[in-house]
């Protein structure tokens, strides 16, 4: 039986125009893959920024007001949400001590900031009732150890506010060191006491310190998104140019201190995005 099937072949008009269709096709399939992916970031954003809106609200919208104290603080994160955090807890303690917190979760993103939210309430808990702050970091690592299996830790320094005795007693989960302006010398020395990170080990030991606080004496408390911040040439802010500007600046309001630190930060990156969060709370005897 003779084969009736023949090959027929595409004329060059009919070449052309299935090229044509074909990448209009692939551009029509390219603007909806691009359109999901819009949406979809838009989604995130969306989320990201309830998250922030969330996670603002954990922290303190302003500082305390203790009589013979003024008191200012400082969160910027280096993305939508981060894992620095500040609070003040107002005791229940018969001397109406105030707890000053400072930490900095070790990741970035949401991870950090959700093991910040956990953070922050077992610390706020233990602190409430006025124990001491090793104590409060000794139970705090704890509750951290048995809630969290996230494999995160957080450095924390916790003070303890006697504005009657004018006396600050601290303990230090690894972070760093304050700065503390001494308006009878007119040094700035660090605020030292031995301890380790939260949520590393279960029985961890800390050290605890008093300091008395004299009138014009100024105590600086930062994450290291201050010290650590980068210029064009890998060079980091440091621990001493924020103790010269710190010296150079101790007579002004807390809130003023902030100012002048943020602006030495950003004069020194210059045109370098900032590259971990930034958070810093200031106290100063009137």
């Amino acid at each position: 039986m003779a084969n009736t099937h023949s090959t027929r072949r595409f004329l060059e008009d009919e070449v052309q125009l299935l090229g044509l269709l074909g990448s209009q096709l692939v551009q029509t399939l390219e603007r909806e893959r691009l359109y999901q992916e819009a949406l979809e970031r838009r989604s995130l954003e969306r989320e990201l920024e309830l998250a922030r809106d969330i996670q603002s609200s954990f922290l303190p919208n302003r500082a305390p007001q203790v009589p013979g104290y003024a008191i200012s603080a400082f969160y910027e994160p280096a993305r939508q949400i981060g894992g620095d955090f500040f609070d003040f807890v107002q005791t229940n303690e018969p001397e109406s001590c105030l707890g000053i917190v400072i930490a900095d979760v070790t990741d970035k993103g949401v991870p950090a900031a959700l093991f910040m939210a956990l953070s922050r309430t077992l610390l706020r808990a233990t602190a409430i009732d006025g124990r001491p702050p090793a104590a409060v970091l000794e139970k705090t690592n704890r509750l951290i150890l048995a809630d969290s299996r996230a494999g995160l830790f957080v450095t924390c320094f916790y003070a303890l506010l006697n504005p009657r005795q004018h006396l600050i007693t601290y303990a230090n989960g690894g972070h760093n060191y304050p700065l503390l302006y001494r308006a009878a010398t007119g040094d700035v020395e660090s605020a030292r006491a031995k301890g380790i990170v939260l949520g590393v080990i279960p029985q961890p030991q800390f050290e605890e310190q008093q300091i008395t606080i004299a009138p014009g004496d100024v105590l600086l408390l930062y994450t290291d998104g201050i010290t650590e911040a980068m210029d064009s040439e890998r060079n980091m802010f440091g621990e001493e140019r924020l103790g010269l500007l710190l010296l150079e600046h101790h007579h002004r309001h807390p809130r003023e201190i902030i100012e002048r630190v943020l602006s030495a930060v950003a004069e020194f990156v210059g045109d370098e995005a900032q590259s971990d969060d930034m958070t810093m709370v200031v106290l100063k005897r009137v």
